[in-house]
């Protein structure tokens, strides 16, 4: 015990003195002054520029290095991830977060949460590796109950900690760091400028869906009255329509990738309330609790009626995504749990099933590398974050603009959507 006090007490003092890294260049990289529209964000978000590209205790360095030598320590490490966990669960249930009640209740439903499980599962996934490795302080990563007794109140911890200071309780935490993101996709969506060739191609796709009856791109009733398109000057046209109507409106299917328990996914769907929302994740006792969560919903609301779940490899959705077929997909807070190449793989797959429209878009929320809420995290905070976290030098390091460009996306931007998360956008041109 003496000796990591001394090495976290070392850690402190080596901070301050270490070089900077060159400062980030702000050419594709929006700071927004205030949180985008909701009901949930009330309270005007500034953020400060960092002056490094990356938290000095990742991806190389003397403190990143050091920090790794501690956590490689076997009786440190232990000592960490307990830390970890006991920090994580107090802190949760000080701010009113019902972390062991709600662990116990799902525990008192595994009968039934058994049952979703056989039926989710497929037997033919295979686990990438480093998806079986520790981490978030489980032994068998996400492949067990406990983590998927806890998952959703970890999410809930996570949102709490993003304003630390303001008086919010974990719903409202929770759909401010939600709706942050929703927002922030649907201001890029409606944003998009097409080419001229896009442009046709778009109206093409709607006209050949409304000539075969199938569901319009566009939900014109719901954007035009009847009174509207009657009268002179209105927009009587396909082409004015299709100019005057906001891109968001054409999501007619979203992938969400890395799903967990649904958390993201459920208010994917109440964002986007007529799509096809489609949750993919590696974690058949995670889905489980997703299908125990979505039975909570009203049986009208979207969330019951629009959302299925699959057990499957981002890195490989054939079997159950055609390509070119998705309006939307997403991957909230899955970057950082992966090594590099994964995350090239997983592009490269989000890429495939992207739709040709033009309209089709990529959003990944995640830790922002840039955020100096996390380049200053005090030396035990980040020490004990990073000992749960075994990919974290290779995410922090990892040029994620670069890589979704390199898989074939276009307009890539980043948005700082809240002091501590990042959410990377992209869309696939038409073809």
């Amino acid at each position: 015990m003496h000796t990591s006090f001394v090495l976290v007490t070392l850690l402190t003092l080596t901070e301050g003195f270490l070089p900077s890294h060159t400062p980030a260049s702000p050419d594709t990289t929006l700071l927004l002054s205030k949180p985008p529209i909701s009901s949930s964000s009330s309270s005007v978000v500034s953020f400060d520029a960092p002056d490094e590209e990356k938290p000095k205790w990742a991806a190389g360095g003397v403190v990143s290095d050091l920090v790794n030598a501690l956590i490689g320590i076997k009786p440190f490490f232990s000592l960490m991830k307990l830390g970890a966990r006991q920090q994580l669960i107090g802190t949760a249930e000080q701010n009113g977060v019902p972390w062991r009640e709600r662990a116990l209740a799902l525990r008192q439903k595994q009968a039934i949460l058994d049952q979703y499980f056989e039926s989710c599962l497929v037997d033919s996934v295979e686990y990438p590796e480093y998806y079986t490795q520790e981490f978030h302080a489980y032994e068998e990563g996400n492949l067990n109950w406990p983590a998927a007794y806890e998952c959703e109140q970890a999410t809930m911890s996570m949102a709490l900690r993003v304003w630390p200071t303001e008086s919010l309780s974990p719903k409202e935490a929770q759909d401010r760091l939600r709706y942050s993101f929703i927002d922030t996709v649907r201001e890029y969506i409606d944003g998009i400028t097409l080419t001229d060739q896009e442009r046709v191609k778009q109206q093409n796709r709607v006209s050949s869906s409304s000539q075969s009856g199938a569901k319009p791109m566009f939900p014109f009733g719901s954007l035009f009255k009847k009174s509207e398109q009657s009268q002179p000057g209105a927009l009587n046209t396909m082409e004015d329509k299709v100019n005057k109507a906001k891109y968001s409106s054409s999501v007619d299917s979203i992938v969400d990738l890395g799903c967990s328990v649904g958390v993201s996914t459920f208010y994917l769907s109440e964002a986007f309330p007529l799509s096809k929302v489609t949750g993919v994740d590696l974690s058949p006792q995670f889905l489980a609790v997703a299908k125990e969560r979505q039975w909570s919903y009203p049986i009208t609301s979207p969330v019951s009626r629009n959302v299925d779940f699959v057990h499957g490899q981002a890195e490989n959705m054939e079997p159950f995504i055609a390509s070119e077929s998705k309006d939307l997909i997403t991957a909230c807070f899955i970057f950082h749990e992966l090594p590099q190449d994964a995350s090239r793989v997983i592009l490269a797959e989000m890429f495939r099933i992207t739709s040709t429209s033009g309209l089709g878009t990529v959003a990944i929320t995640d830790n922002n590398p840039k955020s100096a809420v996390i380049q200053n995290l005090p030396p035990p905070i980040f020490t004990l974050m990073k000992s749960t976290e075994p990919w974290s030098d290779e995410y922090y390091a990892f040029d994620l603009e670069q890589a979704m460009r390199d898989a074939g996306f276009v307009d890539v931007i980043t948005v700082e959507t809240d002091p501590r998360h990042r959410t990377v956008l992209g869309r696939r041109s038409a073809e």
